[in-house]
C-alpha cells in the first residue's frame, strides 16, 4: 500500500494506507464532474438551440429536471466506482491460503473503510455544488447571456453579469450571482463576494430556509432565486423570492439592455 499523511487519532498507519489506496482507485475510476455534467447538458443545449426561446418559457423545470438528471447519473457513477476501488483495495487480501482474507481485512481494518465512505460522501456534496454551478453556466450561455465565471472580487461569487471588466469599472452597475443547491449558514458569504455589487442574487434549489433568513438576507440586498414551484409552494409572501424566469425578465434582461447602450 502507498503511505500517505499521518493517520488520524484512533486509526492505524495500515488503516489509513488502505484508506489512500481505496481512495486513489475511486479517483482513477469515477468520471470527472465535468464529464458527467456534458452528458446531460448537451441535451439542454441542443434543446435550445432546436426551438430558441424554449428554455425561457419554462426556464425552472428545465433546470430543475436537468439537476437531477445530473445527480441521479452522478450516484450510478458513483455506485460503479465504488464497487471497483472496493474490488481493487480489497483483491489482495483473498488468497488460495486465505479465501477469508477480504472478510478479515473487513474486521482488521475498519476504520479505513469508515475514513474512505466518509471521503466519497463529502465529495458528493462538493460535487453536487459543482455541477449546480456548471448547470446554470450552461443555461445561461444557451440564453446567449455575457457573464464572467468564477471572477475573484470581494470573494468568489459563481458569476458576475456582464464580465469582470465592467465590474472593475463600474460594480454597482453589475449583478453578481451564486448558485448553492442548500443554503444554510454559508449564504453570508454573499455579503462579501458581492460587497461592491450593485444586485446580488443567490440561486438555490433548498427547500428548508427559514423565514428569520429570508428576512435577513432581504436587508442584506439579496435576492433568492428558485424554481417556480417552490416560490410558488414556500416562499410566496417574500418579496425577495423570485423565480429563475422572474430574474431573467424583471432583472437581468432589463440590465442586458442597460450594458448594450
Amino acid at each position: 500500500m502507498a503511505k500517505g499523511k499521518k493517520p488520524k487519532p484512533g486509526i492505524t498507519d495500515q488503516e489509513w494506507e488502505l484508506h489512500g489506496d481505496l481512495k486513489r482507485a475511486f479517483a482513477r475510476i469515477m468520471p470527472s464532474t465535468d464529464k458527467i455534467a456534458k452528458e446531460v447538458l448537451s441535451d439542454v443545449v441542443l434543446a435550445e438551440e432546436r426551438l430558441p426561446g424554449s428554455m425561457r418559457t419554462r426556464l425552472s423545470a428545465v433546470i430543475t429536471d436537468a439537476y437531477e438528471k445530473m445527480f441521479a447519473s452522478y450516484l450510478e457513477h458513483e455506485r460503479t466506482s465504488l464497487g471497483g476501488a472496493l474490488f481493487y483495495g480489497f483483491q489482495h487480501f483473498s488468497t488460495e491460503d486465505m479465501p477469508d482474507g477480504v472478510l478479515n481485512a473487513i474486521r482488521d481494518y475498519p476504520k479505513a473503510l469508515d475514513e474512505f465512505f466518509l471521503s466519497v460522501s463529502q465529495g458528493r456534496k462538493a460535487r453536487a455544488g459543482s455541477s449546480f454551478e456548471k448547470l446554470l453556466a450552461a443555461v445561461f450561455r444557451a440564453l446567449g447571456y455575457e457573464f464572467t465565471e468564477q471572477p475573484v472580487i470581494d470573494g468568489k461569487p459563481d458569476f458576475v453579469f456582464p464580465s469582470i471588466e465592467h465590474y472593475r469599472k463600474a460594480a454597482m452597475d453589475c449583478i453578481v450571482f451564486t448558485a448553492k443547491t442548500t443554503v444554510r449558514e454559508r449564504w453570508r458569504q454573499i455579503t462579501t463576494e458581492g460587497a461592491k455589487g450593485g444586485q446580488m442574487f443567490l440561486a438555490t434549489l433548498d427547500d428548508g430556509i427559514t423565514d428569520e433568513d429570508l428576512k435577513e438576507m432581504s436587508s442584506q440586498r439579496i435576492y433568492l432565486v428558485v424554481p417556480k414551484h417552490l416560490k410558488d409552494s414556500l416562499y410566496g409572501s417574500q418579496v425577495n423570492v423570485i423565480s429563475f424566469e422572474l430574474f431573467l425578465s424583471e432583472f437581468l434582461d432589463p440590465a442586458v439592455k442597460r450594458w448594450r447602450r
